[in-house]
């Protein structure tokens, strides 16, 4: 708080991405409210990340995308997996990309990725300069986060694509979600919890999972766009109005 206090004494701004962490400043007097301004995440840019809804194929197709660390919720993730395919069968696919680092320890190693790839828990797609073909080709965007985050970009760029997304009711990450609209809300760190609200997005069905993505587009055109950030930015700079 003292180290806050002393790099931020000059700031004339502050930008936060979620409002738990403006009220945690606030509250500890770490700055005053005429001094923060709140902006959703980094923004995405509408037009690179469209509306993209995936093919009915009897298949639904859960994807996280995340550095693949514990804290991101991949150990639900994968258990959920297990669960829901033992009862679903060939009809579910659950799909994980991003970084693997076997020098964290708190990071999924190669050793047991490759364990939950050979048991058929999950497909590993490694990591991309591109995620859109992957996010068009599924059926909803996954990320069971059990630490506060900013706004998880995965999230933004899952809702401009028009996605269902199921995550946690954490900071960040409950921004991105009106639970039980376009998406769904599950308890941090409960696996429980998170079968069932993916089993409530299977039962939807194809074209329930569609209306859902059709208002996560909407709700990522609303609050999520990329120009609400620089307009902020700009506005605190006096470049506009």
């Amino acid at each position: 708080i003292l180290l806050y206090k002393a790099s931020q004494f000059f700031a004339t701004k502050v930008f936060f991405q979620n409002i738990h962490d403006k009220e945690l400043f606030i509250d500890n007097k770490i700055l005053t409210e005429d001094r923060c301004d709140l902006i959703p995440g980094s923004g995405v840019d509408l037009n690179l990340f469209y509306s993209k809804p995936s093919s009915d194929d009897g298949i639904v197709r859960f994807l996280i995308v995340c550095r693949m660390l514990y804290e991101k919720g991949i150990l639900s993730f994968v258990e959920a997996s297990d669960f829901l395919r033992k009862k679903y069968g060939t009809k579910v696919e659950f799909q994980a990309l991003g970084f693997l680092d076997d020098a964290n320890k708190v990071a999924v190693s190669h050793k047991v990725m490759n364990e939950w790839v050979s048991k058929g828990l999950l497909s590993y797609l490694g990591t991309t300069k591109d995620v859109r073909p992957y996010l068009a080709y599924s059926d909803c965007i996954v990320l069971p986060s059990i630490y506060p985050e900013g706004v998880p970009r995965s999230l933004l760029e899952a809702a401009a694509m028009g996605k269902p997304i199921v995550t946690t009711n954490t900071a960040g990450c409950s921004f991105t979600v009106d639970d039980g609209e376009n998406g769904f809300l599950c308890h941090p760190g409960s696996t429980q919890d998170l079968i069932n609200k993916l089993e409530k997005i299977i039962n939807l069905g194809h074209e329930g999972r569609i209306q859902m993505g059709d208002k996560s587009r909407m709700k990522a055109e609303n609050e999520f766009s990329e120009h609400i950030v620089i307009d902020k930015y700009l506005q605190s700079l006096g470049l506009i109005k």
